[in-house]
């Protein structure tokens, strides 16, 4: 059975953007813009627990069998060639959320593999990459908790 279709809906712009993937690029927008409204819809694959942490992917609803992963940094849309390199590439920790009540449905997606652990899906000028939750220009709250790699779960 596929996962159910969902929506991730950014932490400090809450209520208008939600990831999305553009020209195979993974983004945030407001969802009323122009444009077809399955580029804001997901389906979130359970890999495995490990390290006690749920791993999971996030496959696009259309094009199927196309999942954000991440290259350089930024996070793109693939086509799944079954590479060892794009399993561990689209594979993500769901973790605490790095802003934000996690009994309200916030939580944060930490890189997989050892080397990028400090690196969580974040946006930065409307684009997604994995950043260090570390940058100096990561956006802070009061706290210095990061917003921008901060989402919730909701159904479109």
């Amino acid at each position: 059975m596929a996962p159910s279709v969902v929506r991730l809906q950014t932490f400090n712009m809450q209520q208008k953007f939600f990831m999305r993937h553009h020209n195979s690029e993974g983004e945030i927008n407001e969802f009323n813009l122009p444009g077809p409204a399955k580029d804001f819809d997901w389906r979130i694959h359970f890999l495995r627990l490990e390290e006690g942490f749920r791993l999971v992917s996030f496959e696009a609803v259309q094009p199927a069998d196309h999942f954000l992963r991440h290259q350089n940094y930024r996070l793109v849309l693939s086509e799944n060639d079954g590479t060892p390199l794009f399993e561990r590439d689209r594979t993500f920790r769901v973790t605490n959320p790095l802003f934000g009540d996690p009994a309200e449905g916030w939580i944060s997606y930490q890189a997989y593999e050892p080397q990028f652990r400090n690196r969580f899906i974040a946006h930065k000028d409307f684009h997604l990459y994995i950043r260090d939750m570390n940058e100096p220009f990561m956006q802070a709250g009061e706290d210095g908790k990061v917003g921008d790699a901060t989402w919730k779960v909701v159904a479109p």
